[in-house]
């Protein structure tokens, strides 16, 4: 797809994954719309990258706040794009030295990174559901999880829910639905990314010293 001149949102766009890929898809000609908590530099960094980059100060997991953002990137042109790297981590085992794993921990880390990924996935392929097709297609969503995930971490369950969307596009020709088994002329569709293991399949080792960029970059 050719994003120049489209609207791109970024989840987690103030840091990390998310920053770079902010500066990606800008550098690609696609105006950015940077999501992330009121209290990330996101203000600074769309300041910096000018009129073709907004902040929209949202929290995942709110309907709301999301739909809110996805105004503020539609408002730079028709949304295309939408990338999820915006998630939280804890390091705890399931019995320390300490006790259980607190369960309100556990219930954050998935409600940011599961139910917040989602909640973005469905309310963007609405978005591009109404859009006219360039080409085959007429939006992408991509959804970035750790490596973790398939080492039996929390992680591990965005890739299930992406395996409902992986099989088949998001929304297909008549209505918004899940994973359909009917083929047709499909909307949008939503793909999955671990950068890490992506790059083990690849027979390449890239070191986390190397920053986000070669990832954003792919």
């Amino acid at each position: 797809m050719d994003i120049a001149g489209a609207a791109a949102l970024v989840t987690g766009g103030a840091s990390g994954l998310g920053l770079a890929t902010v500066r990606e898809l800008h550098r690609m000609g696609a105006s950015v719309a940077i999501v992330d908590l009121p209290s990330s530099d996101g203000a600074d960094i769309a300041a910096e990258l000018g009129e073709r980059a907004v902040f929209a100060p949202a929290d995942v997991t709110s309907e709301d706040a999301v739909s809110g953002a996805l105004d503020a990137a539609q408002r730079l042109g028709n949304l295309r794009v939408a990338v999820n790297c915006a998630g939280i981590s804890t390091a705890n085992k399931t019995v320390g030295k300490n006790g259980a794993f607190p369960l309100a921990d556990f219930t954050r880390v998935v409600t940011v990174n599961l139910i917040g990924t989602f909640n973005v996935i469905r309310l963007a392929a609405e978005r591009m559901s109404a859009l006219q097709p360039l080409g085959e297609e007429r939006g992408v969503i991509v959804n970035t999880a750790s490596v973790a995930a398939f080492e039996g971490q929390i992680a591990g369950g965005l890739l299930g829910l992406e395996g409902r969307h992986r099989r088949h596009d998001v929304v297909d020709r008549a209505r918004p639905r899940g994973s359909a088994d009917q083929g047709g002329d499909h909307r949008a569709r939503s793909v999955q990314h671990s950068p890490f293991r992506h790059a083990a399949r690849g027979g390449r080792r890239l070191a986390r010293s190397a920053g986000p960029a070669p990832f954003a970059a792919r």
